[in-house]
């Protein structure tokens, strides 16, 4: 599996194989200025001018500059891809053109997916520009990015840590399943889910929805679409249009063990289930080594006899999620395609049970709150209650749908409420939610 990895890292120089890393726009001190080419038609020709930065991203297909002076204030990277001449290199335009369509529908309804700008092609070079982010999956589970939150190998696990690396790490695969189940729903399979096509991106400072880093999925060199009459594909080769998968895409540890045969969406899924496998692992190892090596037992193991056995869990201090994603990667990880949850199945389930641990962790910071503030009293007047809420971050509109639920509880005597029984009433019903 070491050695795997590793001719994967090697292939693809440490990124993406076929140079698909829309990394993050350095400073614009080395700034460059490109001519893209000319676009004719019997009217009018326009020449497209692009300022570029640095190469950030290199593969055996093109490079990746940053892309400067946008003037709608975003962060983009631009994908230079030589194209093939008669009787010389380069890359197929017809595969390259087939990419960039899946990436711009998959793109265009999910914001977990590295979002798709434009493409152009002149002068026999294709001209791709994206979203730019961060740094890619592997460096931040390896430790070798600036990661705001530390959840790689090695990372420190106090209790304000590992509260902050649970909430990104849970952050991360709601993000990763949501892009993998909108793909599916387009029928569209990605074949090549792992580390390295997984982008961070951080979130701005001011921001206070969510962990520090959102994860988005990119790279759709490999992607292939399902015809609307089938539900499998054979062989090497996908479906029309689709690059054909090599050796390196299926000795991969991320590939599901039916790649390159008869297999279906269920292949994605089952990608999907090592890379979070590996997210899950990587806190409890001493370096990537010991990551490869417990990801791919643990593998192994998911597929054998010793399925239903914890032992080869890769325990992690972070332990009281651990039997929900435990059951979540052992349904992902079926050796039989067809006992694979489907990944709208994956999210769904993901979604429910994020949605009941925030409610349960909101609740137990809301006690720990009035235990602080009151002790042990139980009965307060209601606008204390509400200054209780707004210091454990409930915003004005939750404040007001709160003091529409104080007026119809009937738990209370006057103006004064039995918050626990208020507790309970409230996270048995709707108005968590409402309350945000």
């Amino acid at each position: 599996a070491n050695a795997m990895h590793r001719s994967l890292r090697r292939r693809s120089g440490g990124r993406s194989p076929r140079c698909g890393v829309p990394m993050a726009a350095p400073p614009p001190d080395a700034e460059a200025v490109a001519q893209a080419g000319a676009g004719e038609t019997e009217e009018a020709s326009v020449a497209l001018r692009l300022r570029l930065g640095p190469v950030v991203g290199e593969g055996t297909s093109g490079q990746v500059s940053a892309l400067l002076g946008a003037v709608d204030g975003g962060s983009y990277v631009v994908k230079r891809v030589p194209l093939r001449k008669a009787g010389g290199g380069g890359a197929d335009i017809e595969s390259l053109l087939h990419e960039v369509r899946l990436h711009r529908l998959c793109s265009a309804g999910c914001s977990a997916i590295v979002r798709y700008a434009f493409s152009h092609v002149a002068d026999d070079v294709l001209v791709v520009g994206m979203e730019a982010c961060s740094f890619v999956l592997w460096d931040a589970l390896v430790s070798q990015s600036d990661a705001p939150t530390r959840f790689g190998v090695g990372a420190l696990l106090d209790c304000s840590e590992r509260q902050a690396l649970q909430r990104q790490r849970m952050a991360i695969m709601a993000d990763v399943t949501e892009a993998v189940r909108h793909c599916h729903e387009l029928r569209v399979l990605h074949r090549d889910i792992n580390p390295w096509n997984i982008f961070l991106v951080r979130r701005p400072a001011t921001s206070a929805v969510g962990p520090a880093l959102a994860a988005r999925l990119g790279d759709f060199g490999l992607a292939a679409r399902l015809p609307g009459h089938i539900h499998a594909l054979k062989g090497m080769d996908g479906s029309e249009g689709a690059v054909a998968l090599d050796e390196s895409a299926l000795g991969s540890l991320y590939s599901a063990p039916e790649l390159g045969e008869c297999y279906g969406l269920a292949a994605d899924v089952f990608s999907l289930g090592v890379v979070l496998l590996a997210l899950w692992a990587a806190p409890a190892c001493a370096d990537d080594d010991e990551l490869i090596g417990r990801t791919a037992a643990a593998k192994e193991a998911a597929a054998g006899a010793q399925a239903q056995q914890l032992s080869w869990w890769p325990r992690c201090s972070v332990s009281r999620h651990d039997a929900f994603v435990l059951a979540l990667l052992l349904g992902m990880l079926q050796t039989d395609a067809e006992e694979r949850p489907s990944a709208a199945s994956v999210a769904l389930k993901f979604a429910d049970w994020s949605r009941a641990r925030s409610q349960a962790c909101a609740r137990a910071a809301i006690q720990d709150c009035f235990h602080t503030c009151f002790g042990d009293m139980r009965f307060v007047h209601m606008d204390r209650l509400c200054e209780v809420f707004a210091k454990v971050g409930v915003n004005d509109h939750g404040l007001s749908v709160l003091r529409q639920q104080l007026s119809s509880f009937k738990g209370g005597k006057a103006e004064s409420i039995d918050y626990v029984a208020f507790l309970d009433w409230v996270f048995a019903g709707d108005a968590a939610s409402a309350l945000g």
